[in-house]
């Protein structure tokens, strides 16, 4: 009985077993046809996503073409301000006719119908290939040249959408053939041709697009037909107002202040307030004349008989012609940047030096300053210099007593003393009264000449207390000839050995860096152990205060500060004196690492190319040397709109303007080819810019230039009916260096929009699919 139960069972497992099969067998099967038919699915969709995709990027070119269309048609019928292109014969006879009839919808209509026959005409003849056309077309992070007839733009159009997952093509209606495959395909039915594709003069093109996508991997196509119209308006041809026209920006009006040599602040205890960056090309000399850092002007806060006639007649660059200015101290707060200087033929910085001159002069820098070097005058006692960053190509100096130069960030130089500048290259830190004190908040990037010093100007000692490189091609002297019995160790140093104070500080040596080092390093302690017999007593003392990072920081030998003197990099000292000792009784010497020759020179490499291009004005759109290759010939215009409180005056002579009070709260815009002078004798606030291609000096009361963009637009394109002549003259002369970047928004004459954002109407799309 047990034995027949067991058999029963393993049937009952057995056909159980077999149904499972069958069932198992059937839902694979389904499975299979599932993911079948989602492949299809997904195969139809990529097809779908190219052939959208194509139409679209098609569609984009297309419309480009149309935009030629309307700017041929549009200057066929207008001329670039707007008004009616009389030149154009017929053109000319529709507008008389209006103003002998006043009847302004027969005019609109006329001007309408000639503008649609020729924008209907071009289009028509570009897909004939009968014109050909040239653009420069952005696509994507790219730019495409395309030339030549519509063949030439449909084959380079292909080849830009073409990949390797799908092959585009397509065609316009008007190419295809009637009797063609592709053509039944697609056209099933009759229709009327001329809803797909119509070229009559009398009204805006219709085309349809016939996009056909093929994937690659398995043959899976999709059509996408889409009928469009060329029309740039959507049947808005006119305005009921005067029309807006957008108009490009000269960049040089970025600047609030442009001078081509001088920007002079000599305002006494009243401050002059910008609101915007300053470039002052400045007056100088060239690289091997090595003159004092008097003879070099740029921005200079407060002003002397001396200084000037420094500037005026030192310089061998650029020569200043400015006449007297009355001595005085001045204040300058900038909220923006400063850039001196101009680039010679070896992209050497000529000049560029900010200065303040005369006692208790100030400058405030919000933002960076980029120059030859920053100096405090030897006269300017009590002078103040704040700035953020300082980027320089030679040296931060303080000659006078009690001043403070504080640069809040970084000081870095972008010459790195392989190439011949102004001062040898030696991009260093001079102080020279330990009453003043030089604060630095951010690395330091130098790559200078360092020098221990004293001359005697004026029975005054002028000395070198604190240096930050030292390089063996720049002379150290020790001149008194008691000190013979140390000659000996540095027989490869010219060593002075007399009194006299006639020195050459430009002379080379032939010594290696570690000679050097020792020189120094021995000089240094002899000065300070043995003070009666050398000139005088040297004291570290703390006029810099380093709140930076040292490893950081880069400068090639030593650093003095905070009391300390510090020994950058991996070279050795090799002092023929007892470094122990000197250690012990001149300073604490440290042995620190910071960044290494090659990242040093790095960072100096890419702030000299930002330096070159922004002095160079080649940041503003043009291949130029000048902010002047950005004008065109200078007229002489003088606008004063004091309804809209607008003051313009462009001229080829000296500007003088004593009343600047007159011309509170106006925008204003201001050139000359020669100098200008601006005085008030009340407080003033002005907005746009003030550029001169000679000496900008700024006296007066509390001024305050504020440039601000929107501003300086509607000055440069300044329109008024009754000054036609003048504002035509005016956008001429800024015209030269107009670019596209930016654009302001102007009324003008009515009549046909001047600026369209696609000339393409979709009226129609719809999609075919075909295995």
């Amino acid at each position: 009985m047990i034995k027949r139960k067991n058999g029963s069972a393993m049937i009952y497992v057995i056909l159980m077993l077999a149904v499972l099969f069958i069932v198992s067998v059937g839902v694979m099967q389904i499975t299979l046809a599932s993911l079948k038919q989602s492949n299809n699915f997904y195969q139809k969709n990529q097809a779908y996503y190219y052939v959208d995709s194509s139409t679209d990027k098609i569609l984009y070119f297309i419309d480009i073409i149309g935009d030629e269309a309307r700017n041929y048609a549009n200057n066929y019928c207008y001329t670039p301000s707007g008004a009616p292109n009389l030149d154009n014969e017929e053109v000319k006879n529709v507008y008389e006719n209006y103003l002998s009839n006043k009847d302004r919808t027969q005019y609109e209509n006329a001007i309408r119908n000639i503008f649609k026959r020729e924008y209907s005409k071009y289009i028509d003849e570009f897909f004939k290939g009968q014109k050909e056309l040239s653009r420069e077309i952005k696509v994507g992070d790219n730019v495409v040249n395309i030339s030549g007839y519509w063949t030439n733009w449909k084959n380079e159009i292909i080849r830009q959408i073409n990949n390797n997952k799908a092959e585009v093509n397509f065609s316009l209606f008007r190419e295809l053939n009637e009797n063609s495959e592709e053509y039944k395909k697609i056209f099933k039915e009759d229709i009327e041709k001329d809803k797909l594709s119509n070229y009559n003069s009398n009204q805006y093109p219709i085309e349809t697009l016939i996009v056909n996508v093929r994937l690659k991997d398995n043959g899976t196509q999709r059509y996408m037909i889409t009928t469009f119209e060329f029309n740039p308006f959507k049947g808005k041809d006119f305005s009921n107002q005067n029309k807006k026209i957008q108009r490009g920006f000269n960049r040089i009006l970025d600047y609030a202040l442009i001078s081509g040599r001088n920007i002079i602040v000599a305002n006494g205890q009243n401050t002059l307030t910008v609101k915007g960056d300053i470039y002052a090309k400045g007056t100088g000399n060239y690289s091997d004349e090595n003159k004092p850092y008097d003879f070099y002007g740029g921005v200079l806060v407060g002003i002397d008989s001396n200084a000037l006639d420094s500037i005026k007649n030192g310089a061998s660059v650029n020569r200043s012609n400015l006449e007297f200015v009355s001595s005085k101290s001045g204040q300058l707060k900038v909220h923006g940047n400063i850039f001196t200087g101009s680039i010679d033929e070896n992209k050497n910085v000529i000049s560029g030096f900010v200065r303040t001159v005369t006692a208790n002069s100030k400058l405030e820098v919000e933002g960076d300053v980029y120059c030859h070097s920053i100096v405090i005058d030897e006269k300017a006692s009590g002078s103040n210099i704040n700035i953020k960053n300082a980027y320089i190509a030679d040296n931060i100096s303080l000659y006078s007593k009690n001043s403070n130069l504080h640069v809040q960030n970084e000081l870095i130089s972008y010459e790195t003393a392989d190439s011949q500048t102004n001062y040898n290259s030696s991009s260093s830190i001079i102080i020279n009264d330990t009453s003043s004190k030089l604060k630095i908040g951010g690395r330091v990037v130098l790559f200078g000449v360092a020098f221990v010093d004293e001359l005697i100007k004026e029975n005054s000692p002028f000395r070198t207390l604190e240096t930050t490189a030292i390089n063996p091609n720049f002379i150290i002297y020790n001149y008194s000839s008691e000190k013979e019995k140390y000659k000996g160790s540095f027989s490869e140093y010219l060593l002075k050995n007399n009194n006299s104070f006639s020195i050459n500080l430009f002379e080379s040596l032939k010594a290696l860096p570690p000679k050097a080092m020792g020189f120094i390093l021995d000089y240094l302690y002899f000065s300070k152990v043995n003070n009666s017999e050398y000139d005088y007593n040297y004291d570290m003392g703390d006029s810099i205060d380093f709140s930076g990072d040292f490893s950081n920081s880069y400068f090639p030998y030593f650093f003095s500060a905070n009391g300390k003197l510090y020994k950058y990099g991996n070279s050795n000292i090799d002092s023929i004196n007892s470094l122990e000792n000197i250690k012990a009784n001149v300073s604490e010497l440290k042995e620190i690492n910071g960044l290494d020759v090659a990242t040093a020179r790095y960072i100096a490499d890419e702030k000299k190319k930002f330096v070159v291009k922004k002095l160079t004005f080649k940041d503003k759109g043009l291949d130029s040397n000048s902010f002047l290759d950005y004008l065109n010939e200078v007229p002489e215009i003088e606008i004063k709109d004091d309804d809209n409180k607008i003051f313009i005056k462009i001229s080829k002579n000296d500007i003088t303007i004593n009343n600047l009070e007159a011309y509170n709260e106006y925008k204003i815009l201001l050139f000359s080819s020669g100098n200008i002078i601006l005085d008030s004798r009340e407080q003033t606030k002005v907005y746009g810019n003030v550029l001169a291609n000679g000496d900008l000096v700024i006296k007066g009361e509390n001024i305050t230039i504020e440039t601000n963009k929107q501003y300086s637009k509607q000055l440069m394109n300044y329109f008024n009916k009754d000054k036609k002549s003048e504002c035509k003259e005016l956008y001429k002369f800024f015209a030269k260096g107009i670019t596209a970047e930016e654009y302001y928004e102007q009324e003008i004459y009515a009549g046909l929009e001047e600026k369209a954002k696609t000339n393409i109407l979709i009226k129609s799309k719809r999609q075919l699919v075909i295995k």
